[in-house]
């Protein structure tokens, strides 16, 4: 599956989006973070076999209650909410 396929297994997040660290990210017994995407580096991960590629962006997030910024691959996180839908 290329990357401009319209059925491709990819979803864009934008600049604002409100997101949630997906269950597979975090600790057993911790709860997932809640942060707002402050910069996107589109397609900087890929992983491709000769019928499929699979491409996500790299994503800078400010988490509120560790107050922290992390990059994370797009695929770690999970939208909470649209952001400004200008």
């Amino acid at each position: 599956m290329a990357i401009d396929d319209k059925d491709k297994d990819y979803f864009q997040f934008k600049i604002g989006d409100i997101v949630v660290e997906d269950n597979a990210f975090i600790f057993w017994d911790d709860e997932p973070l809640l942060g707002i995407i402050i910069e996107i580096k589109r397609h900087v991960y890929f992983l491709g076999q000769p019928d499929f590629e699979i491409y996500q962006d790299q994503l800078t997030v400010h988490w509120f209650k560790i107050d922290k910024i992390e990059h994370v691959p797009s695929d770690l996180v999970n939208l909470f909410s649209r952001g400004n839908k200008k």
